[in-house]
């Protein structure tokens, strides 16, 4: 009986000793959400174009006359290419919607002499872009932190076209400018290499239909007649990118 008075006591003691012991827990294990390319985004984009342009026919036309088609010739430009991007993607399973709009500064540039038709030409003719924009489409396929996709919109240039003594080797420099409007499509690939960035690599191509140049100045014995010409050109991009995703 004195024994299990004893165990009995013991018992008691280390049972109240637990009681007023802290309760402690381990800490929970951190687990971070799941990646997704959902979301918006920025960034810049740096690269080479080029392009393929046929200046066709150049026109020229004296006061109170018609049209004399003079000379022609194609019109071949490259140059590097710089930027900024950004858009939206919405990620449903590997499926990735999205839509991205971008503005490049281009240094796309070339010069050609053209083939006279009818008679000697001192000539230079130089077509340069100066700046293109696209608003496009993505649909991609996400593997992880990697997206393929492909792309396709609308896109927007402004070209420049000038001509040297075109006429006559007295004559002034002739130039003219205008916006083009075309499509454009590519695909490219985009890693996620931390929680808010990716790079990313993609090739477009653009097309952009007719447009007539008018090569005018104010200055030169042969002001009053009009020069024009028809670009007709296509641009090849491929560029590098950087995006920090919100």
């Amino acid at each position: 009986m004195r024994f299990l008075a004893i165990a009995a006591l013991l018992c008691s003691s280390t049972a109240a000793l637990a009681a007023d012991l802290p309760n402690v827990k381990a800490p929970p294990v951190y687990a971070p959400p799941p990646f997704t390319w959902s979301g918006f985004y920025i960034g810049a984009n740096g690269g080479y174009g080029w392009t393929q342009g046929s200046s066709g026919t150049v026109f020229i036309t004296p006061p109170g006359s018609s049209s004399i088609p003079y000379a022609g010739n194609s019109v071949n430009s490259n140059g590097a290419i710089a930027g900024g991007q950004l858009g939206y993607n919405w990620q449903f399973g590997s499926l990735v919607l999205g839509g991205e709009g971008d503005f490049d500064w281009t240094g796309i540039k070339g010069s050609t002499v053209p083939d006279p038709q009818n008679g000697p030409v001192a000539s230079l003719l130089t077509a340069r872009q100066n700046w293109l924009a696209t608003v496009r489409g993505r649909v991609g396929y996400a593997i992880g932190q990697v997206l393929l996709y492909a792309t396709g919109g609308v896109g927007f240039t402004e070209a420049n076209i000038t001509d040297t003594r075109l006429i006559h080797s007295n004559d002034t420099l002739r130039s003219g400018s205008a916006t083009q409007v075309g499509g454009v499509v590519g695909a490219g690939a985009e890693w996620a290499f931390a929680e808010h960035w990716s790079v990313k690599l993609e090739y477009l191509h653009a097309w952009f239909g007719d447009q007539t140049y008018h090569l005018n100045t104010s200055t030169g014995p042969y002001a009053a007649f009009d020069v024009s010409t028809s670009i007709h050109s296509n641009s090849d991009l491929v560029r590098a990118g950087i995006n920090y995703r919100f």
